[in-house]
């Protein structure tokens, strides 16, 4: 008994080993559960407009192109927006400074909302008219299932998380 449980903490300590070998260092679980859904979320949205192999890659493309312009942006805010509640949690904050920062995050999501909507109408360009009306059920009942999530959260006091 006591040889199969030490075999057994041997191996578990093993796959570990294995497992932090193998995952880069970067592998963060809850990014990968949102890249996860993200990519689920596409390919429902290919199979609901009925995509071709063709409009899957430009749609791709465009997707990680699109990605890359925003990831900057969206660090960018993040950073910003930490500097602006520590600088808010300083003695010697003032109300002025602290309005000029967020005009600065403010500006940062502006920037991102635009690649956004410019993202969305090249997709919407890919489509022909009948995969266009699909697209449109398809972010309607998504919008839909946003909206239900929000108003539960909203009923617990709790601010919605994004899919």
């Amino acid at each position: 008994m006591k040889k199969n449980i030490m075999h057994t903490a041997l191996i578990a300590s093993m796959a570990g080993i294995l497992l932090t070998i193998a995952l880069p260092a970067s592998a963060n679980p809850l990014k990968m559960k949102m890249q996860h859904k993200k990519e689920a979320k596409m390919k429902e949205f290919y199979q609901e407009v009925n995509a071709t192999p063709e409009q899957r890659a430009k749609l791709d493309t465009m997707h990680t192109q699109f990605e890359s312009q925003v990831k900057p942006l969206r660090e960018e805010m993040w950073t910003k927006k930490k500097a602006l509640m520590n600088y808010m949690a300083s003695p010697n904050a003032n109300k002025s400074e602290a309005m000029r920062r967020e005009e600065e995050i403010t500006q940062l999501k502006t920037k991102v909302d635009q690649l956004y909507i410019d993202h969305a109408f090249q997709k919407k360009a890919v489509l022909t008219p009948e995969q266009q009306k699909k697209a449109e059920t398809f972010m309607q009942k998504e919008t839909q299932k946003w909206d239900e999530k929000r108003k539960e959260y909203k009923d617990d006091g709790a601010e919605p998380k994004e899919d």
